[in-house]
């Protein structure tokens, strides 16, 4: 194949290192956005899922929503960040106070303001505040009756907390207090969307069983639909194709590229963004004048051994540990070759013990998918572990960019016969 001569810094608009915090970079998440719109009328949510599954851009989009972005909604929302430093209901309300006011130490007053709803001061939360008795500060503000009365101009005041599998404990202890104190005083437009890895919710219970009565639908956020992923992908691609036209530069996409991406990361948002945005580094320090499977072959070289290396290296190393490696090897057998990794239920439950199963999915290594199967949460695991053990297989001058270009073809979006070379 013919290198271009003139070389052109393509343009990368994959973002797998961002939150989609705009309304054009998000993707897909249609029927979760209306399920949460509807679900919040009723009482507080929380968004679980696996690392990388995209609860934060969804949490994202779905505030900007109930705000009233492309919708009637009319809700005011106060974002915070959890981490693991908090340890306490008041390290969590100080986390809330820190968004929802701010404090005036010369005045010795802390402002509420949310705008175009609320705007005042309070002498007494600040004298709370000033003691470090946060909660007892953030519910004298929401207690107030100047909150009281504003907060009825609003559908809902949402407090948004993301990453609260950081710091479960106190999250659970701030929702019991907030939410029992305020509908004891009438106050029931007060909802709470956490957001955080699963078992978020799990972990919210073991802490305070009561908080139940407060969730009213917990989200198991899973991978995006085919066409929705597909629609990512498509979109980023040709916008760099766009690009170089306009520059009077030529490049091609093999158009089973996008098929073989999706199968390789199987709807994943983080690996969809991380594989593209290596299809398009590749390429621009290989130029060709086309995104193909050479690309690819590069991509997954870097992803898997340096990328996200010390990911899968703590990942394997863990299932080795606590001794559930070969249970993991024969739930990927399981797969009969087939790409991506989704297995039936009752056939992983026939070969392996329910004690695996479950900590596979505790951790993150397997989830349920709506089809009554279990599947692989990260594609790209499954390949290092068989590159892993190729190398085993292959003297010193073994390198993974020997993997042919012929094995990356045999991927379609329903089988896969990648690894039958390798078995």
């Amino acid at each position: 194949m013919e290198v271009r001569m003139n070389t052109y810094e393509l343009l990368n608009p994959f973002t797998p290192a961002s939150i989609a915090s705009n309304p054009e970079d998000f993707y897909g998440r249609a029927t979760e956005i209306t399920s949460i719109d509807r679900n919040l009328k009723q009482g507080s949510l929380v968004i679980q899922g696996p690392p990388g599954i995209g609860k934060s851009s969804l949490l994202s989009r779905v505030l900007l929503h109930m705000e009233g972005f492309s919708s009637n909604n009319n809700s005011k929302v106060v974002i915070a960040v959890a981490h693991s430093d908090i340890e306490t209901v008041d390290d969590a309300a100080r986390l809330l106070l820190e968004e929802l006011c701010v404090v005036d130490e010369v005045s010795k007053k802390i402002s509420i303001d949310l705008p175009k709803l609320i705007s005042y001061e309070s002498q007494k939360a600040y004298n709370y505040f000033a003691e470090g008795r946060f909660l007892s500060s953030l519910l004298k503000i929401i207690e107030d009756k100047k909150f009281k009365d504003d907060i009825n101009e609003a559908n809902l005041i949402i407090f948004a907390i993301d990453e609260c599998d950081k710091c479960p404990k106190p999250i659970a202890r701030l929702i019991r207090q907030i939410l029992t104190k305020t509908q004891l005083n009438g106050i029931n437009s007060i909802r709470f969307v956490l957001a955080g890895i699963s078992p978020l919710y799990e972990d919210l219970v073991n802490e305070d069983i009561g908080i139940n009565r407060f969730i009213y639908k917990t989200i198991n956020l899973g991978k995006l639909k085919p066409d929705e992923a597909k629609e990512l992908i498509e979109d980023k691609l040709y916008a760099v194709v766009f690009d170089v036209q306009k520059s009077n530069f030529k490049l091609d996409i093999d158009p089973l590229t996008i098929d073989r991406v999706y199968s390789l990361a199987n709807g994943h948002p983080h690996l969809l963004q991380l594989l593209g945005s290596y299809l398009i580094e590749n390429e621009n320090n290989n130029p060709d004048e086309i995104i193909n499977s050479y690309d690819l072959v590069n991509a997954l070289q870097e992803i898997c051994y340096e990328t996200r290396a010390t990911i899968y290296d703590y990942l394997m190393r863990s299932l080795e540990l606590h001794g559930y490696y070969e249970d993991f090897l024969k739930f990927i057998n399981l797969s009969k070759n087939n790409f991506p990794t989704v297995v039936d239920k009752a056939k992983v439950q026939q070969f392996i013990e329910p004690q695996s199963i479950l900590w596979l999915l505790k951790n993150n290594i397997i989830a349920e998918n709506n089809n009554n199967q279990f599947e692989l949460v990260d594609e790209f695991l499954r390949i290092r572990i068989f590159l892993d053990q190729e190398k085993e297989k292959e003297d010193a001058s073994w390198r993974v960019m020997e993997i042919s270009t012929a094995d990356i073809d045999n991927i379609s979006d329903n089988s896969h016969a990648y690894w039958e070379h390798y078995r």
